[in-house]
């Protein structure tokens, strides 16, 4: 869960206060079954996670040496575009562009099942999760499943 608000203290350190809002605005990585995990990032046209740009403390990864095992993309809202969903490295540049889920235009209230070439593949770095497409609409939930 997170708070309503958070303080940033002068070293940088984001203290929590406040009451709960219940919310996950940020991706989060559940503990499902044994060793299998499950990473969560919701997707808003606004603020798609991006290439090029290096990886900060507030990005939710896959660790190195874990095994991925699926992606589904729940969409909510209908993408304007195309989008194709994939994995960066810890420095922003691309491991490949549509390794979970390939290009595709989901419509709203659908599921999208990833078929790309990262899954059941081992990580040979942190991965992290980027968006490629230029859209002005749309929203859903991603959800990659992956074993330590």
């Amino acid at each position: 869960m997170t708070y309503a608000n958070t303080w940033t203290n002068d070293d940088g350190l984001k203290v929590p206060f406040g009451t709960s809002d219940g919310i996950q605005k940020e991706g989060a990585s559940i503990h499902t079954e044994g060793m299998v995990k499950e990473l969560r990032l919701d997707l808003d046209h606004s603020n798609l996670p991006v290439s090029g740009t290096a990886v900060t403390n507030d990005n939710l990864g896959i660790p190195s040496g874990a095994s991925i095992l699926t992606a589904t993309l729940h969409t909510s809202e209908v993408f304007s575009g195309a989008i194709t969903v994939g994995l960066m490295g810890t420095d922003g540049v691309t491991e490949d562009a549509d390794g979970l889920i390939a290009s595709t235009t989901p419509a709203a209230d659908s599921v999208t099942v990833g078929s790309g070439a990262l899954l059941n593949t081992v990580a040979d770095e942190d991965l992290y999760v980027h968006v490629v497409g230029t859209v002005t609409t749309g929203a859903g939930t991603l959800v990659v499943e992956y074993q330590i």
